[in-house]
């Protein structure tokens, strides 16, 4: 949820909507990594118990 929340902020109050196809590719591309980053954490973390 926080993620889709990220991305709507990044499109609409940062106005990246009306940027280069580029910039946004790399926007929604940070927020991918960011949420596999998260994720990721998450399940090593679970694993190491």
């Amino acid at each position: 949820m926080a993620l889709v929340k990220v991305r709507l902020i990044f499109r609409e109050f940062m106005q990246v909507r009306n940027a280069p196809v580029l910039l946004c590719r790399i926007t929604d591309l940070w927020v991918l990594l960011i949420g596999v980053a998260l994720l990721g954490s998450y399940f090593i973390g679970l694993a190491a118990r």
